[in-house]
């Protein structure tokens, strides 16, 4: 058996997934299987990838499911050494496996290994802003870490570029009850209390974005299990100045441009209530706003 598992998580994209799995391929210097685990509602896919043969293995779920069900289904297939959860829409560049594999052959104390990566939007490539070009390889040495730099700007590098050593499969699982559809974030911040997660800041990827198929309240109520779930367990308090920010941005701010009623969602119980210092905050921001746009009129 080969020591590393290469998953491709894929739903509806026979258009694209074979760009997918032609980047993964033609990967030199490790060995590995890639294994096509396809939650798709058709048989499009099936059909497709008939002409790779042996290449590849194929999982075809029964019933599709959502993508954090998807990905612990991935977990419970992992018998590998190593894995990874590739999406089926990104580009693995030339020497990304060989350099994650060499990572965690330096270090027995890491259980993941990431990389940085092109970002990549209407077929163009619009930054590489995971990490810094002129940053060095980053060790990670626990929750707190991880969570530090992802509320600082997104500091982490992409969910599909990290490998993963089998422990992680056996001890963790997606849970969607701490951060919705940004449990991938809380994973990786569960991953790193396990041990040491090490980033390569070379972009090994293209890593292709999208426009959120999720509505506005859900991703306000899922940003904000994600901020209890890392207050929950890291060192990080509701005081710290990178989730003080990190709310700002991303909750206050985005409430106030939507021109969604924030009184309205305060009240609502069908959402997890925001704590009254939280809404003082948000009165504050919609006054300084107020003021802003009043000088530029004068």
């Amino acid at each position: 058996m080969r020591e590393l598992q290469v998953f491709i998580s894929t739903y509806n994209r026979p258009d694209i997934i074979c760009n997918t799995i032609d980047s993964i391929l033609n990967q030199k210097g490790v060995e590995f299987d890639v294994i096509v685990s396809d939650n798709s509602t058709n048989n499009q896919t099936y059909e497709l990838l008939k002409s790779y043969k042996d290449r590849i293995k194929y999982i075809k779920r029964n019933l599709s499911v959502n993508a954090v069900e998807h990905w612990n289904l991935i977990l419970g297939d992992v018998t590998s050494k190593y894995f990874m959860i590739f999406h089926d829409d990104d580009i693995m560049l030339d020497g990304m496996l060989s350099a994650i594999y060499e990572a965690f052959s330096n270090d027995d104390e890491v259980v993941a290994v990431g990389s940085n990566a092109n970002t990549v939007k209407n077929k163009k490539i619009i930054d590489t802003w995971f990490l810094k070009n002129n940053e060095d390889t980053q060790i990670i040495s626990d929750g707190t870490q991880m969570a530090k730099r992802y509320l600082v700007k997104n500091q982490i590098v992409p969910f599909p570029s990290y490998a993963y050593k089998k422990r992680v499969a056996d001890e963790l699982k997606f849970d969607p009850k701490k951060g919705g559809k940004y449990c991938d974030v809380a994973f990786l911040i569960d991953v790193a209390n396990l041990g040491k997660v090490k980033f390569i800041a070379k972009p090994l990827m293209d890593y292709y974005v999208h426009s959120s198929q999720y509505s506005f309240v859900n991703e306000f109520n899922e940003r904000i299990r994600l901020i209890n779930y890392i207050k929950k367990c890291t060192s990080i308090n509701k005081f710290n100045k990178e989730l003080r920010l990190y709310r700002t941005k991303n909750i206050y701010e985005q409430i106030r441009d939507s021109g969604v009623n924030f009184s309205t969602l305060f009240r609502n119980r069908s959402i997890i209530l925001i704590k009254e210092s939280d809404y003082r905050s948000y009165v504050k921001l919609c006054v300084l706003a107020f003021f802003k746009r009043l000088f530029k009129r004068s």
